[in-house]
């Protein structure tokens, strides 16, 4: 009893193909050659040498001089260019933010004026998202002062002076400016009560 060959286009037939070294247009179709102006074609055309207009990428315009994108590539081939040469930074004056950070840059203790800067630069920044300010270390003590005189206790004035959660930044502040008598008094407010 013979049996019939599986038919063409099967993959019956595509196994027998291969397995007896046979080419069939039917079971082996030939391969779709990717359209011009892909990716694929164009590698196709680099390969066989051949040459393709839709496929050739359109040349590359570069950036006027003056920009930023002609001045990184003047740099990277070791151009020079006048347009496109790096403007001389003047830095700022002292008594602004950019100041003070240049002291710490050029490892120089910042000056007052700049401390003072940054210092209004941080209260301004702090405003606008709504967090508390750090006040002065003198409107810090009359504040203390004022409270321990109307007889607030411990908590009150730490959740007044913004110190709640960190009384012991608020023992150190004071201890750099020579009243630790104050939080001393804040801390035995109760005893001294009784």
């Amino acid at each position: 009893m013979s049996t019939q060959p599986a038919p063409c286009g099967t993959k019956n037939a595509r196994r027998r193909h291969v397995r007896n070294n046979e080419t069939c247009n039917t079971c082996q179709p030939p391969k779709q050659l990717a359209p011009c102006g892909t990716k694929q074609a164009r590698r196709r055309h680099v390969t066989r040498g051949e040459t393709c207009t839709t496929c050739t990428p359109k040349p590359r315009t570069l950036a006027p001089c003056g920009t930023i994108s002609a001045r990184k590539r003047h740099k990277a081939r070791g151009e020079t260019c006048e347009p496109c040469a790096p403007t001389i930074v003047i830095p700022q004056p002292c008594g602004t933010r950019a100041a003070y950070k240049r002291h710490y840059k050029n490892g120089e203790p910042p000056c007052d004026p700049c401390v003072q800067a940054n210092r209004d630069a941080t209260n301004e920044r702090n405003r606008a998202n709504g967090t508390k300010t750090r006040t002065t270390i003198d409107d810090l003590i009359e504040d203390i002062t004022f409270l321990l005189n109307c007889g607030e206790g411990e908590h009150a004035i730490l959740k007044a002076t913004g110190y709640t959660t960190h009384p012991h930044s608020l023992r150190d502040r004071l201890q750099r400016h020579g009243r630790l008598d104050l939080y001393n008094r804040i801390t035995n407010h109760y005893e001294l009560a009784a």
